[in-house]
């Protein structure tokens, strides 16, 4: 039985801290990406093991499913000996978020994440709005702007052949860096659960002159914090928000590198810690920022 995916959510995010403790990741950089984890959470979480985590979110996942109220679920976590508040409280105020779980919906109602990617792109016919997204673009050199998209129109389509189409025109091996929310689609499509890449996903897109993406390497962050940079292929790095504000403040991305960003769920980067650093991404390196939104913004 599969966990739900607001459970799955939240233990994938424990576990990435974990990940990040046992790989001595530099402690203020995991302080700047999980700011809800407070030095008690941290050194909780440090001494447990994957084999803990799953046990632990299963039983969660069991709870919840059997329709446990909020505060019942907080009374029974907080009973096992041993447990941490901090942590106990973070789990069920998530669990019981709205906003999450209407996101976790949206992704769960969304076309891509019901119908295998196969046989989305199968039966792909490219619509006038993608095709006059990527040709716009391309008139306007890759120059920075807004697609406005209504949802399932496409947009990761339109990102992948956008990058597929700048790469013909102007062969290189720099970064292009796709950013956008904690539960990113491209990731979800473009790589399996256990975090490697799908060859039959990437034939696919192929073969239906989406892109080529054996002419790339591909990094989801999540997983691989090394970016070193290729000889031979650009990269494309999938990362969310909060991980690439972290690595521009510790200056890990070389911007001279960068042919462009693209941006998903651009209405969101208004946010007071994100917006200066797609600013000095704009206006300091003067790259451009290639954003994507189902949501207009308001003035």
């Amino acid at each position: 039985m599969s966990i739900s995916p607001i459970v799955k959510y939240i233990q994938k995010e424990f576990i990435e801290v974990y990940e990040a403790l046992i790989n001595n990741v530099d402690i203020n950089m995991i302080n700047d990406s999980y700011e809800n984890f407070s030095p008690n959470m941290l050194s909780f979480i440090k001494k447990k093991d994957l084999n803990w985590f799953n046990a632990y979110f299963l039983m969660i996942d069991g709870m919840v499913k059997k329709g446990m109220i909020q505060e019942d679920l907080r009374k029974n976590l907080l009973a096992i000996k041993n447990s941490n508040k901090n942590i106990v409280n973070y789990i069920v105020d998530t669990i019981y978020d709205d906003d999450i779980i209407n996101e976790q919906n949206k992704n769960l109602n969304g076309a891509i994440n019901n119908i295998a990617i196969e046989e989305v792109i199968n039966n792909l016919k490219w619509r006038k709005n993608q095709l006059n997204a990527v040709n716009n673009t391309i008139k306007q050199n890759f120059s920075s702007g807004i697609h406005y998209q209504v949802m399932d129109a496409g947009k990761i389509f339109i990102m992948l052949n956008t990058i597929s189409e700048h790469y013909k025109l102007k062969p290189n091996n720099k970064l292009y860096i796709i950013t956008g929310s904690r539960q990113m689609n491209l990731i979800k499509i473009i790589f399996d659960d256990d975090g490697n890449i799908n060859p039959n996903k990437l034939n696919t897109f192929k073969y239906n002159n989406v892109i080529d993406l054996d002419k790339f390497n591909i990094i989801n962050y999540t997983l691989n914090k090394n970016i070193e940079t290729s000889n031979t292929k650009p990269i494309i790095l999938i990362i969310n928000y909060d991980h690439l504000r972290v690595m521009h403040k510790y200056n890990k991305i070389d911007y001279t590198n960068v042919n462009f960003v693209m941006l998903d769920e651009c209405h969101l980067a208004n946010d007071p810690q994100f917006y200066p650093v797609l600013e000095e991404i704009r206006y300091t390196h003067k790259i451009s920022i290639i954003g994507f939104s189902a949501t207009h913004l308001k003035a």
